[in-house]
This record gives structure tokens, C-alpha cells and sequence, in this order.
């Protein structure tokens, strides 16, 4: 009895002398004429109809990478993208579905929902546009362009097909060592195996945690509209995602840090605008012990596309906080203490509707108390990004960042303790070695 895979091939080979036998029929039977250079085209396969884009195993979505048409007609589904490179101008306007759509010159990307069944959509461009070399190329790809679970080996590199352009992110998050994932793109390896007697072990997860901030190892990749192949190995199961990597609810969150972190944040979501913000000053929980500085800044973001309520209300869990203002809004709140010694129970204080946008938050909080606050819209409690770019967790004045370039401590604003915050300490680390 044949396996499954041999009545696969067996049928593959049935379906390859048909096809044969129908190419030779027609050649042969005075119907070449039909099959000119304008419904073949002259790209690198003759797969590519005049008019749309076309590969038998991909047979949806637009990738143009030669645009000399003033309509492509393709079919589209969920959320996706239209991208498109312009050049040779600083303006222009494309047409989708009669509708006018403004780009300039460099890369441009327009979010659309298409729903949730292929339909079909065009896309027109002026001629003029054409006869110029405007366009550079255009398509249309899904938010999430391929995702699966695969069972890979050391020997024979698993192949996977998919077709992408612009910012892709290949998110990988294997169930083996570090060390034995082999990653190949268009054939350029991106990632190699290490030898296990030369380099020790390295557990994926810990490379996942400490390096790249989510779940997935993550490749990012700048691809122009094309087929790509990616070969893995390894010496067990891996789970893969290849997302286009934009900001698709444009909540200033990119689609790849939404999904990296959806296993800490379930309300993270690439097409849900999220509402964000990130202690510029001071942490969620901040003792200060004795030192001078006790502002604490927390910046949040409400993206326009955000539908719940805009509410804002601050929850104190303990300590003491002052002399609160919203965007420099000394009237509401400027006058209230937020005191828990008070009650054994949490205190939470009401400001009012907030816009979209940004919105600073700025508050004194008690030097001796442990201090933990939270900024809550509508009763939910804003999520947390981790800006270490931006935040002076210890408030001494420094970025986190530089902090942690140049040795200083971020969550201590004296890191020598010579009673000067590191921000206005000339030589931070000094004395550092006299107090130990």
C-alpha cells in the first residue's frame, strides 16, 4: 500500500502529464496567438498576468515590484496594508476602490480592514505617473503574512515560502537551545548554529527574555515585494510568525512589540489602539529613601482610534502624594493630597475627560513612605511600556540608559552616596569605592 506521501507524488505526477499533454494540445493546435506577451508579461516567471498579480500558490494579495500599469485588479481579506515606494516626485496620488489616496516621496504605508472574506479591489495610477517612473513598487500584504508550529532537524532545513515588502519581522521562538537554531533568508544565513563543545548551551528562553523583551526571537528584515524563502533548522518544534512590522492601529505601539508582549499583556492587540504610558520619573513603586528629589513625572499616550472612556482617575495604593497637575493644570488637583495613613485601604482621586494624544502627569510624593500609584482610564489601569530611553526611574536627573552606560545605578539617584544625585555629580561613581 502506498504511504500518504507517495499518493501525493504519484497524483502531483498524474497532474504534471496533463498539464503536459494540455500545453502540447494547444501549441499544436493554432491557438498560439492567444498566448502573447500581453497576458504572459515578461517578468522573471510567466506567472504574472497583465493587470494583476498572479502565483499559483499564492493566488492573493498584490506584489509589484515592476509597476507599467495604470490598473491592478487583486483580491484582499482581514487586516492588511497597501504600501508603496514613490520616487522621482515629492507628491502624488494613487486610487483605491475610487477612492483618492495622498503619498509622498520614500516608503508610505495605509492600514485597511478588508473584512473578514476575500473580495475583490483595484488599484489605479495616472499615467502620467506610469510614463514617469513614479511608483517604484506597490502591494498589498496582511498584517500576519504566514504563522505555524513546525518540527525542524539538524539535517534538513525546513523550507517555508511566503511573499512580503517593506518592514518584516521574522518571530521565532523555538523549543531547543539557542545554540542549534539555523535561520536562512533568501539564502543569507541571519542566524548559525553554535557547536555545543566549543560555545556552552544557551536556553532560547533566556535569550528571549533578556535580549529581545518579548516571547519570539525576532529578525527584522527590510524586503523589497517578492516571493521569499526562509530555511530553518533545529532539533525540535519551533513556532514562527512573519508580521509585517508598521503600527496597524496606529497607537505608536509597532505591530511586533504589540505581539512580542501579548503573553505579559493579553490587552495588547496589533489592531486594537491601546492606551500607554511609562514613569519618566519615579516607578510604580519608588522608595527614596532620604534623597532630595521626589517629583514624580508619568507620561501616557491616548491614540485617536481609542473607543472606551477617557476617565481619568489616579489609584494610590500607599504613600503619600501632593501637589498632582495634569499637563500643567494647576486647578483640579493641584491642592489635593492623596494620604493612605489614613485608611488600610487604597485611595483613588478623579480628574476629568482627557483628549487624545499625549498627557504628562506630574506629582511630589513623599521621600520616607514606599510610594505605589497607578494612572487608570475609564477604571482600567493604563499599560505599561518599558521606555528606557526616556525614563529617569531614580529621578536623579539621567536617563536610565546612559545610566546603565556608564555604570551609575538607575534606581538609586546617589550612586556613590556622597550626597550629590547623580545628574549634577560631576564624578557620580567617586566615591563609591570609600563607602564600600
Amino acid at each position: 500500500m502506498l504511504s500518504i506521501k507517495q499518493r501525493k507524488r504519484k497524483k502531483k505526477y498524474r497532474h504534471g502529464l496533463i498539464a503536459c499533454l494540455i500545453i502540447t494540445l494547444t501549441l499544436f493546435s493554432g491557438l498560439t496567438p492567444f498566448l502573447d506577451d500581453n497576458l504572459l508579461g515578461s517578468g522573471r516567471n510567466n506567472d504574472k498576468l497583465k493587470g494583476s498579480w498572479y502565483n499559483p500558490d499564492f493566488p492573493e494579495y498584490l506584489y509589484e515590484d515592476d509597476v507599467d500599469q495604470t490598473l491592478y485588479n487583486f483580491s484582499a481579506k482581514e487586516e492588511c496594508y497597501i504600501i508603496t515606494d514613490i520616487k522621482n516626485t515629492d507628491y502624488t496620488t494613487f486610487t483605491f476602490n475610487d477612492t483618492q489616496y495622498d503619498v509622498s516621496y520614500g516608503l508610505n504605508v495605509l492600514p485597511v480592514d478588508f473584512g473578514e472574506n476575500f473580495n475583490s479591489y483595484n488599484i489605479s495610477i495616472s499615467q502620467d505617473d506610469i510614463d514617469n517612473d513614479i511608483f517604484d513598487w506597490i502591494s498589498v500584504q496582511p498584517l500576519y503574512i504566514k504563522e505555524d508550529i513546525i518540527t525542524v532537524n539538524m539535517v534538513t532545513p525546513e523550507e517555508i515560502l511566503f511573499n512580503g515588502s517593506g518592514l518584516i519581522s521574522i518571530l521565532l521562538q523555538p523549543n531547543f537551545t539557542y545554540n542549534c537554531l539555523y535561520l536562512e533568508v533568501d539564502d543569507v544565513v541571519i542566524n548559525d548554529v553554535y557547536p555545543v563543545p566549543e560555545y556552552p548551551e544557551i536556553d532560547s528562553v533566556y535569550v528571549i527574555a533578556f535580549k529581545y523583551d518579548g516571547t519570539y526571537l525576532q529578525f527584522d528584515l527590510h524586503m523589497k515585494p517578492d516571493q521569499h524563502q526562509i530555511k530553518i533548522k533545529g532539533n525540535g518544534t519551533i513556532d514562527y510568525k512573519i508580521i509585517s512590522s508598521y503600527d496597524w492601529d496606529n497607537d505608536l505601539i509597532s505591530d511586533v512589540e504589540e505581539v512580542q508582549k501579548q503573553n505579559f499583556n493579553s490587552e495588547l492587540d496589533p489592531t486594537i489602539p491601546n492606551v500607554w504610558g511609562y514613569f519618566e520619573k519615579g516607578a510604580i513603586m519608588t522608595n527614596v529613601d532620604n534623597y532630595i528629589n521626589e517629583t514624580g513625572l508619568f507620561r501616557c499616550y491616548i491614540p485617536d482610534g481609542y473607543t472606551g472612556s477617557k476617565y481619568l482617575s489616579i489609584h494610590v495604593f500607599s504613600g503619600i502624594i501632593s501637589d498632582i497637575s495634569i499637563d500643567d493644570d494647576d486647578l483640579t488637583l493641584k491642592d489635593v493630597e492623596i494620604n493612605t495613613d489614613f485608611t488600610a485601604h487604597s485611595i483613588s482621586k478623579s480628574y476629568g475627560l482627557l483628549t487624545s494624544g499625549f498627557h504628562l502627569i506630574e506629582y511630589k510624593y513623599s521621600p520616607d513612605k514606599i510610594t505605589f500609584i497607578s494612572f487608570n482610564l475609564g477604571g482600567k489601569q493604563i499599560n505599561m511600556l518599558d521606555m528606557s530611553k526616556l525614563k529617569d526611574t531614580d529621578a536623579d536627573g539621567l536617563k536610565d540608559v546612559k545610566e546603565i552606560n556608564s555604570g551609575t545605578n538607575p534606581n538609586n539617584p546617589d550612586t556613590d552616596y556622597d550626597g550629590l544625585l547623580d545628574g549634577f555629580d560631576a564624578s557620580p561613581l567617586k566615591d563609591l569605592e570609600n563607602y564600600y
